[in-house]
């Protein structure tokens, strides 16, 4: 602050320049701040995560309407390959709901062996269905005939549902989705890649904080947050790479599955 001020010895009159430090307090502030974002972040998950298990409940019905409904199309051998998929899908949807029902509950289900290429093999068609007509799904896996995680099929599955979902937004004229299953220093590496126009690195920064979206009304904001907890919850890590009309690629990087060796049994000596 600057204040009017008098020199004993002189009649001219001068300034007096009051400086004082403040840093403590701007980054005091800015932890308040910060913390309160925080904050707020938590209780709107809390709040998302209440409304999520109200819609599965709902959804859970529809699922059974659709369920009984598919009776009425069994028998008929031409629709025997979409029956098929469309059960599996039902099956997905199921597991997702009853996951959706356990929000805040610890977790029930088991981790077990899950081999990716049989995965994809499984998923390749309904993947289809979902990218639409304008959308070509290329797959590629690996020549081994397994390449196993230890896991849940169904998250792996819905992480990779979320992936080629937002492939396919960002090519909006059509075009390829390539999904890719290689392994890499003792890792199981799957990823997606779109050819639409990259994303910018201000955007990138964000990619995985819920809620951000850049479709607008169209967007949720927590698919990407959703594939990114998968990845964590199986001990993987998560990487994007985008240059600018080149495309985007998504890639989960997940730990191979190791078998525990089996300890002998030890007899005792009598």
């Amino acid at each position: 602050s600057i204040r009017p001020w008098l020199h004993p010895d002189r009649a001219a009159p001068g300034a007096l320049v009051l400086l004082e430090e403040v840093t403590a307090q701007h980054e005091a502030e800015a932890k308040r701040l910060a913390a309160a974002e925080e904050l707020a972040a938590t209780q709107r998950m809390a709040h998302v995560g209440q409304m999520a298990a109200g819609a599965a409940h709902d959804f859970n019905n529809f699922l059974q309407v659709i369920h009984a409904a598919m009776f009425d199309l069994e028998g008929d051998p031409r629709h025997e390959e979409a029956l098929n998929n469309v059960q599996k899908a039902l099956h997905s949807a199921r597991d997702l709901t009853r996951a959706m029902l356990r929000f805040g509950r610890e977790p029930s289900d088991q981790n077990v062996a899950v081999d990716l290429v049989s995965l994809l093999q499984e998923m390749q068609r309904p993947l289809s269905y979902a990218l639409g007509r304008r959308h070509r799904l290329e797959v590629r896996v690996p020549r081994a005939d397994e390449v196993t995680i230890e896991g849940r099929a169904n998250r792996i599955q819905q992480a990779l549902l979320n992936l080629a979902i937002n492939a396919r937004d960002a090519m909006p004229r059509g075009g390829a989705i390539q999904v890719v299953l290689a392994v890499d220093g003792g890792q199981a590496v799957l990823s997606v890649h779109d050819t639409g126009d990259g994303i910018p690195p201000s955007v990138r920064a964000k990619l995985f904080t819920p809620f951000f979206t850049t479709k607008g009304a169209h967007g949720s904001g927590l698919g990407l947050n959703v594939v990114k907890t998968v990845v964590e919850e199986h001990h993987g890590q998560i990487a994007v790479e985008s240059e600018p009309e080149q495309g985007t690629t998504f890639s989960m990087r997940l730990p191979l599955f190791v078998p525990r060796p089996r300890h002998p049994d030890v007899e005792s000596s009598s």
